[in-house]
């Protein structure tokens, strides 16, 4: 691989940078480059009808693309809902089953002490 050569003499415009005389570089405020940022951009009209045509199915394309969006997006919002409802239901059946333990573990100790206060008495019963 060789490695381009740059030399500069004084005053830098005489010099060569790679290949390119610097003399033979533009200025940026150039005439050439101020030309060519002048001319207009090129319009639909100066297409051929080639273009015009590509330009045509593209533009289908792009407003097809956004309608599938907006039908995904939608189909999205009615999923999270709909999940959304069903996890709030399962919360509530949750909470619900949660008291019921709670209110069953309370019925089997309230029976667990009767169960030892009838045998405390039955045990007093049969001793005397």
């Amino acid at each position: 691989m060789q490695v381009p050569q740059h030399s500069f003499e004084e005053g830098g415009q005489s010099g060569n940078f790679g290949r390119f005389p610097l003399s033979q570089i533009p200025d940026m405020g150039s005439p050439i480059f101020a030309k060519e940022q002048a001319q207009p951009m090129a319009r639909l009209k100066d297409l051929c009808p080639e273009d015009k045509s590509k330009i045509g199915e593209l533009i289908k394309k792009l407003a097809s693309e956004k309608e599938e969006k907006e039908k995904l997006l939608n189909q999205y919002v009615s999923t999270k809902e709909t999940y959304e409802k069903k996890i709030e239901t399962l919360l509530k059946q949750q909470e619900k089953l949660l008291k019921e333990s709670e209110d069953a573990k309370k019925e089997v100790a309230n029976s667990m002490n009767l169960v030892k206060s009838l045998q405390v008495g039955i045990h007093q019963f049969l001793t005397r």
